[in-house]
């Protein structure tokens, strides 16, 4: 068997569609790590709809993710179009 020690299924408490808080954390906390990585291999700035889009997540979703983000990136207006967002790493 594989190991994938940082996904979801390998936990038995934590089916693939649970609205347990504990899963709801586990994958947060991926989609943390996954973000601030997306946008350091970008050089550090990313349009805020290009990663959401990348990540493949509503735009609740990535709102909701984006709060808790607060110490790690910053979210700036674009200079061409305001209402654009950037997403800068602190």
């Amino acid at each position: 068997m594989k190991n994938f020690s940082n996904t979801l299924y390998l936990d038995p408490n934590c089916p693939i569609f649970s609205n347990s808080p504990n899963c709801i954390w586990l994958v947060s906390k991926d989609r943390d790590e996954i973000l601030r990585a997306l946008i350091a291999a970008n050089g550090s700035k990313m349009l805020a709809t290009e990663a959401r889009k990348k990540m493949r997540l509503s735009r609740k979703v990535f709102s909701r993710l984006l709060d808790t983000q607060e110490d790690y990136i910053e979210i700036k207006p674009f200079h061409l179009h305001k209402n654009w967002q950037i997403l800068v790493l602190k």
